[in-house]
C-alpha cells in the first residue's frame, strides 16, 4: 500500500493545476469579449435597419417623382413591363433596364429612377394604373395611379 500512496503524491506534485490566477485571467478575457460581441451584433442590426429604411425611402421618393412627373401627361400605352406617356410631341417611357427602372424620352436618354429591381409590372384596370415592383431582395411594393388616357 505504501507504494500506491507515494506514486499518487509523486504524480500530483509533477502536474501543475489550473491556478486561481489563470481562472482570473480567463474570466477577465471573457468579460472583455462578451460585451464587444453584443455591441458588434447591435451594430450589425442597426446597419441592417438603416439599409431597410433607405430602401423604403428610395421607393417613396420614386413614387412621388413618378406621380409628379407624369400628372400632366396622357397615358398612351400600358404593357406588362413598360408604360408609355405622351406630351403630344414625344413619348415618355418607363421600363425595366437591367436591375433598374429607367425613363426615356423619345426613345433617347437614360434616366435611372429606381435601382435593385428584379421585376416590374404595369396593369391598367378600370382607369387605374397598377405598378408592382419586385426588388432583388425579394420585397414587393405596389402603387396605384390615375392618369388621363390618350383619346
Amino acid at each position: 500500500m505504501p507504494q500506491t500512496h507515494s506514486y499518487i503524491s509523486a504524480h500530483l506534485k509533477n502536474h501543475n493545476g489550473f491556478t486561481l490566477l489563470e481562472v482570473l485571467i480567463s474570466l477577465t478575457v471573457l468579460m472583455v469579449i462578451a460585451p464587444l460581441l453584443s455591441l458588434l451584433m447591435i451594430t450589425f442590426y442597426s446597419a441592417y435597419e438603416s439599409l431597410d429604411q433607405q430602401r423604403n425611402e428610395e421607393w417613396e421618393i420614386f413614387i412621388i417623382q413618378f406621380r409628379e412627373e407624369n400628372k400632366f401627361l396622357q397615358l398612351k400605352q400600358v404593357e406588362n413591363n413598360v408604360i408609355t406617356f405622351t406630351d403630344g410631341e414625344k413619348d415618355i417611357r418607363y421600363a425595366r433596364y437591367s436591375s433598374s427602372i429607367r425613363r426615356t424620352v423619345g426613345l433617347q436618354g437614360h434616366e435611372i429612377h429606381l435601382t435593385n429591381v428584379s421585376d416590374v409590372r404595369f396593369q391598367l384596370e378600370n382607369g387605374l394604373v397598377r405598378m408592382e415592383v419586385t426588388f432583388q431582395d425579394g420585397r414587393t411594393n405596389e402603387a396605384h395611379f390615375t392618369f388621363p388616357t390618350l383619346k
